[in-house]
């Protein structure tokens, strides 16, 4: 019967050496969002007033739509997550956008 406490206490240790854990790698992660929404409003402002070769626009549209898949599961900070995702996600939409506006032929791939 003694043996209850101290892995009750164990596990609650382990779950907090995890969450510490977790809060340090999410931390940089999410330090690296404002400079990336940065980067994919000036890429849009790009798109919209250099007319670019098919390539970097294919490669670019590719790089965008993944990180709509993005989905904030930080434990440890999950609103401020979520917001960071949101701001992905429009910055990702706008470039998306631009390159849908501008570049006609390939609406197609970025629709597949």
């Amino acid at each position: 019967a003694g043996k209850g406490p101290n892995k009750k206490k164990q596990k609650r240790s382990s779950n907090q050496d995890v969450l510490r854990g977790l809060k340090k790698v999410y931390k940089p992660i999410l330090a690296t969002v404002g400079p990336l929404s940065i980067l994919m409003e000036k890429m849009e402002q790009l798109i919209r007033s250099v007319h670019l070769d098919d390539q970097p626009i294919l490669t670019i549209c590719a790089s965008v739509l993944s990180t709509l898949s993005l989905e904030p599961v930080a434990p440890t900070q999950c609103n401020e997550a979520t917001a960071l995702a949101h701001l992905i996600h429009e910055a990702s939409i706008g470039v998306i956008s631009a390159v849908f506006r501008r570049y006609e032929r390939h609406r197609t791939i970025i629709l597949e």
